[in-house]
């Protein structure tokens, strides 16, 4: 029974804590993202990932680093105390949360690995610098992409690699490279993992400002602009294979994203170096996590007072 009832509140307090911070960023992300326009896409794609993925790790943190340990140390083992239809009701959603959130994460991973298999059949390893290989694949391959999380691959079509310049395909292999450094297809899998209604318009941002970033990481002077902007015209006219939830496309199906692309591009000018996403999230985190610490033995109390309050 005292496992039991440590294993329902630990859930109920993961689940409320999740759900209430949850909706907290449905609501207030918008007004984030237009604090962010001026910043540079690099910036606001961190920003928004961190949005994005702080409702699960806040709460992992709260019920692991509190709950749980609140709950071992000022919980008698000998205590027959049943466990109530709240935290009862509560656990079974959070466990219902942890379950779709898992498979609709393995359910990507196998996607993303059938779909790379296929397109890597019968493909042909080019090397074309940046330290990556360049898989050129048959036309059901998507036209130019990087698949995977683990061991990312880039993967063209041959109709794409015919209808590129060799300096447009160098600014596309580089824009692509970026997602890999910024391991975007990873954050896409934590994406599939912490699963909240509402959250899709966050994704779309962080996905656009992601874009952005990439773009910005492919250019370095006003050629490299000129020629990754003709790639992407270029692309967006090949009939091209929808791509897996684990993989970047160097072309989105918006196409209004793609005419703010191609205008950001032609418009290119060097961007002034703006202070990492990091110098923002690290103090506030770091002042928490002090305050808690300073204050833990507090927490643990009022946690269990909390946590009684919910049993009963």
């Amino acid at each position: 029974m005292h496992i039991l009832l440590g294993t329902s509140v630990s859930l109920a307090v993961f689940g409320l804590v999740y759900t209430c911070i949850s909706l907290v960023v449905c609501c207030g992300w918008k007004f984030v993202a237009m604090a962010c326009r001026r910043r540079t896409p690099s910036f606001s794609a961190a920003v928004l990932f961190t949005l994005r993925v702080l409702p699960f790790f806040a709460a992992a943190a709260i019920t692991l680093g509190v709950a749980l340990p609140s709950f071992l140390l000022l919980e008698p083992q000998a205590s027959n105390e049943p466990v109530g239809i709240a935290p009862f009701a509560l656990g079974c959603f959070c466990l219902a949360l942890l379950i779709v959130g898992s498979a609709r994460a393995v359910r990507s991973q196998r996607r993303t690995s059938r779909a790379v298999s296929v397109w890597l059949r019968h493909a042909v390893t080019l090397p074309v610098g940046e330290n990556v290989l360049l898989h050129e694949a048959c036309d059901v391959a998507p036209a130019l992409v990087v698949a995977g999380v683990r061991a990312p691959k880039v993967i063209a079509s041959r109709t794409v690699l015919a209808a590129l310049s060799q300096d447009e395909l160098r600014t596309a292999i580089r824009h692509e490279v970026a997602h890999v450094r910024r391991h975007d297809n990873f954050k896409k899998l934590l994406f599939r993992l912490c699963v909240f209604f509402g959250m899709s318009g966050l994704e779309e941002a962080w996905a656009h400002a992601a874009e952005l970033a990439a773009d910005d990481d492919a250019v370095s002077n006003e050629r490299d602009a000129l020629d990754l902007a003709a790639a992407l015209i270029k692309v967006s006219r090949v009939a091209s294979q929808p791509t897996p939830e684990l993989a970047t496309g160097l072309v989105a199906s918006q196409s209004l994203a793609l005419s703010t692309r191609v205008q950001r591009l032609l418009a290119w000018k060097t961007a002034p170096a703006q202070a990492s996403a990091l110098r923002y999230v690290v103090p506030p985190v770091m002042l928490i996590a002090l305050g808690l610490l300073l204050s833990y033995s507090a927490a643990l109390n009022q946690m269990h007072v909390f946590t009684e309050w919910l049993v009963r």
